[in-house]
């Protein structure tokens, strides 16, 4: 089977703009953006779904009642490389091992 998918311009902060508006963010976390891409091309359902699935790690996982989250969206050649980075505990090294 043949998996096809419309694929469209995706606008990165109108992207961000509709996952905050389902995600419900504690008052003591600030998100931070650092869009150097702003506009590409892809499939919009699964990348919101991942997008969302990890900013809600990020954000539930946190160990804190205050922290830092930044989302990243950047050119890398011909591919659009996203980063969420936290100041949460992190994964237990056993998990890379």
């Amino acid at each position: 089977m043949i998996f096809e998918a419309n694929t469209q311009d995706v606008n990165v902060n109108s992207l961000f703009d509709n996952i905050f508006e389902l995600l419900e963010v504690p008052e003591g976390v600030t998100i931070t953006r650092d869009i150097r891409l702003e506009h590409f091309t892809a499939v919009w359902t699964p990348l919101e779904t991942v997008m969302r699935n990890l900013i809600s790690n990020a954000i539930k996982h946190h160990d804190q009642s205050t922290g830092s989250i930044v989302i990243g969206c950047a050119a890398d050649n011909n591919f659009c490389h996203f980063t969420i980075c936290d100041d949460g505990p992190g994964m237990m090294v056993q998990v890379f091992q």
